[in-house]
């Protein structure tokens, strides 16, 4: 991890001229320049300094601490190592093991902040500034009974505390009780109203019960979104005005699914308002954005920008465009593939399979999304799950998935047909162009709540969708449609981790389909 980048061995070539000759190779000469250059406001040549404390002396607490403090802000990982490493030298300091919790709470390592907050509650049990951690970590490792629990007593000790109100609003929200999570949500912006965070989780139970004109204006508090002040611009922002003669960039700035799921409304921009549109995307999603109508060129993120008029996020869009989601459904497909490498795939899915099983039922499976995402435990599955699919006579499965996940296959297989493909999927052209040519050559896609749906869905192509309980917000509370893809049936969760009644009802229906073709 030290001297990890370029940038910090030539940070490092500069300020050693700083030091007096005897001084560069003594640790607290380093760690008192690390001080001057924080307090100078110049964070990357503290971190550096620092870099060069531990490197001379390994047993300075207080430099890895400083170092894990600076480094949270863009080196998440490393600044995980480097509390790891303060703990390890006094596993009895309280201090740390808190900013070590912080770290891994905000990369999504909640097992592991709960492991080390247990080491903290046997070091102070007793105190009442914990109280509301452990509710929070509760419910981020997925004991939701516990966490409300935790989080109603605290509310009845401290009735007025926003950020109770908050966590207790997220912990209704996650088991079902919508309706007391909007008032939790209400009575916290009563007593706070500029609190951002909890705008936002008011839009996520909002467009649940798809109360959408509120919905959509308290979604515009999100990371990204155009009321967030954290990400306020200088550009000037699109709200609706007339884009004739203009340039209009939108900003995909929310997830790779979240992206697909709101680049339609690009055609629909176009169309009301004849502007040119730029979209500006991860670089790997530009092949597969780009037959998308209404976009008139595309920018990978971090290129420099051409000259514009407007600017808007990507997920604003609904909002701006007073959006309901009955109006969508003539809106699909509106991704594309090339037909060359979806006869590509067909030749390879051919001899990937023997003659016995031509007339099978092909369908693609994906069980495991984005680990890091903070509602990834309810939604992505064991691969195990799919047992009961594998078993039915006439049915191919065929993986769909990327990365993490994939671990799981060779286990799988030991018991279960699963066709998987020669190389990584997608690993040499742009995000899921592989991906979505294989679908086309697929009779079926079922899939958790991960980009892939987004993309079977966008595509048209038949698609069966593995929900949690209390789904994200795009899937509604009920019914076995969605209005954003026509092409796609929603398996639900009767009760809160049950996906044992989700895969049978997927086994039933998959019979009955293989019976009737």
């Amino acid at each position: 991890m030290l001297f990890a980048f370029a940038h910090d061995i030539e940070l490092f070539e500069q300020l050693i001229n700083e030091l007096p000759d005897l001084d560069q190779e003594r640790p607290q000469a380093w760690a008192e320049l690390a001080w001057e250059k924080l307090q100078a406001g110049h964070t990357e040549s503290a971190a550096v300094c620092f870099q060069r404390v531990v490197q001379l002396d390994p047993t300075r607490v207080e430099a890895w601490a400083n170092l894990g403090s600076i480094l949270r802000n863009n080196r998440l990982s490393d600044s995980i190592q480097c509390y790891e490493r303060a703990v390890e030298l006094e596993p009895s300091n309280a201090r740390l093991l808190r900013a070590l919790i912080k770290s891994l709470r905000e990369s999504r390592q909640y097992n592991s902040a709960w492991v080390q907050f247990e080491r903290l509650h046997e070091l102070e049990p007793r105190n009442p500034d914990d109280a509301l951690l452990r509710a929070n970590l509760l419910h981020e490792i997925g004991r939701f009974d516990e966490a409300l629990r935790s989080l109603s007593n605290l509310h009845l000790d401290q009735p007025r505390n926003p950020q109770i109100l908050n966590s207790l609003g997220i912990a209704h929200h996650r088991i079902g009780n919508i309706a007391e999570a909007i008032r939790c949500f209400r009575f916290a912006l009563q007593l706070a109203p500029t609190l951002q965070d909890v705008r936002f989780h008011l839009s996520m139970s909002l467009l649940l019960l798809e109360q959408y004109e509120e919905g959509w204006n308290e979604f515009e508090h999100r990371p990204g979104g155009r009321f967030c002040q954290r990400s306020k611009r200088s550009w000037a922002v699109w709200n609706g005005q007339s884009l004739i003669g203009k340039t209009l960039i939108l900003a995909a700035e929310q997830g790779l699914g979240d992206t697909i799921q709101a680049v339609r409304f690009s055609n629909e921009i176009k169309r009301r308002f004849n502007g040119n549109i730029l979209l500006q995307c991860p670089s790997r999603l530009i092949p597969l954005m780009s037959q998308v109508k209404g976009i008139d060129s595309l920018i990978a993120r971090g290129q420099p920008l051409p000259q514009f008029d407007y600017f808007a996020p990507l997920l604003s869009l609904p909002s701006l465009l007073s959006y309901r989601p009955h109006q969508l459904s003539s809106e699909v497909p509106y991704l594309t593939t090339s037909p060359e490498r979806v006869r590509r795939c067909a030749e390879v899915l051919s001899k990937l399979t023997s003659s016995s099983e031509e007339n099978v039922l092909r369908v693609g499976i994906n069980w495991q999304g984005d680990p890091t995402f903070a509602a990834d435990s309810v939604r992505s599955v064991p691969l195990q799950n799919f047992s009961l699919l594998a078993e039915i006579p006439g049915v191919k499965l065929v993986s769909l998935q990327h990365g993490q996940g994939t671990e799981q296959i060779a286990k799988f297989q030991h018991r279960h047909a699963l066709l998987t493909w020669p190389s990584e999927l997608d690993s040499d052209c742009g995000a899921f162009e592989d991906t979505a040519a294989l679908t086309q050559n697929l009779d079926l896609v079922i899939t958790t709540d991960t980009a892939i749906a987004h993309v079977a869905g966008a595509l048209g192509i038949r698609t069966w969708l593995a929900l949690g309980h209390v789904p994200d917000w795009r899937w509604q509370l009920s019914g076995e449609s969605s209005p954003w893809y026509p092409s796609m049936r929603l398996f639900r969760q009767p009760t809160h981790g049950d996906w044992s009644s989700v895969f049978r009802n997927m086994a039933c229906e998959l019979s009955e389909v293989v019976h009737n073709r």
